[in-house]
């Protein structure tokens, strides 16, 4: 009973000690080591997001040249014809294509759709119809695609002359080597731990570091873009950027991302089990002489009680024959024999 009472008390100062003082500091530790994930998020996020300002710039500084822009509506008006208006601007567009190593090819497009001017490598098939789409309504990115061996962002920027008004749309074509080396490369993780990605407006994946990330990120991806039921094991969160209906996404691997937190909780869990045992072990090496002490005086005691050839036995023995010797003297007045 007095191991029992013992083990008891250790059980209680165990899960007392838990409760109190354990599980805050595991709850702790995890939320300051999950707290790294919004930090990735928002670092990535400002890469990715500079990225896109810088094009955004580059697209609104072409589509804002006034000499050409003029040469256009001179166009539109029948004042220039095109093989002159072509001689005018495309040299100039080439120059711009020089000053800027991300950007691979400039279409300029007229408000019906014609193709007025392009330099540098262009697509077989041109997102015009999508780009004259948007009209006058800001700089817009289109969906990425192949060129030649560069995957390619795609800007639509409309030309607004302050007189004629919307006058045409320019489609740039950008290199998206910096956006892949952000998706590739974040902060030089792991991409096993934590994987980033981008998707456009329908949730359809359109940067995705595809032959280094792991199937079951992209598996827990496509449960999340369906809107199942996450299974266990994985994180997915997700950002917006600005100026674009595209979204920065990231799948963490939560036992790779929390391996050294469950680590150092692992350890720490060992030793506290080692100490209660050691408690325990302790204590009951303490109590064992009381006990036996107590064992062997109630031994004695019950023994004393029992035993013939003990004192206390005899002395009610003697008691016995005395009253039964005054019970005979008293019944036959005789004296003591």
């Amino acid at each position: 009973m007095v191991y029992l009472v013992a083990g008891l008390s250790c059980l209680l100062l165990t899960t007392t000690f838990y409760l109190g003082g354990f599980k805050p500091l595991a709850d702790r530790l995890r939320s300051g080591h999950e707290s790294e994930i919004d930090f990735s998020m928002r670092a990535s996020q400002w890469l990715v997001q500079g990225v896109l300002d810088r094009h955004f710039a580059l697209a609104r500084q072409t589509a804002s040249r006034t000499a050409i822009r003029q040469q256009q509506v001179d166009h539109l008006q029948g004042r220039l014809s095109l093989a002159a208006l072509r001689g005018f601007s495309n040299p100039k567009l080439a120059d711009a294509l020089i000053a800027n190593d991300e950007l691979l090819g400039i279409e300029r497009l007229g408000p019906s759709g014609e193709r007025f001017l392009q330099v540098g490598l262009l697509p077989d098939e041109s997102p015009a119809e999508a780009c004259l789409a948007r009209k006058d309504s800001g700089i817009h990115l289109l969906e990425p695609m192949p060129l030649g061996e560069y995957p390619v962002l795609v800007y639509c920027s409309p030309i607004i002359d302050p007189a004629a008004g919307w006058v045409g749309s320019d489609l740039l074509y950008v290199n998206a080597s910096a956006l892949k080396a952000v998706i590739e490369r974040p902060q030089e993780r792991d991409l096993r731990t934590m994987t980033f990605g981008l998707a456009g407006p329908a949730g359809d994946i359109l940067f995705w570091p595809r032959t280094q990330a792991p199937m079951d990120s992209l598996e827990a991806l496509e449960r999340f873009r369906q809107g199942q039921e996450q299974a266990s094991g994985h994180l997915v969160r997700v950002l917006d950027l600005e100026g674009t209906d595209w979204q920065l996404f990231a799948v963490v691997n939560e036992q790779r991302f929390f391996a050294e937190t469950n680590e150092q909780l692992g350890r720490l869990t060992l030793i506290l089990g080692l100490l209660v045992l050691v408690i325990f072990a302790l204590t009951v090496a303490t109590l064992r002489p009381i006990i036996r002490t107590l064992v062997e005086a109630h031994g004695l005691a019950e023994r004393a009680q029992r035993d013939g050839m003990t004192g206390l036995f005899n002395h009610a023995h003697m008691q016995e024959l005395v009253e039964r010797e005054i019970q005979r003297s008293r019944r036959y007045r005789n004296a003591f024999s």
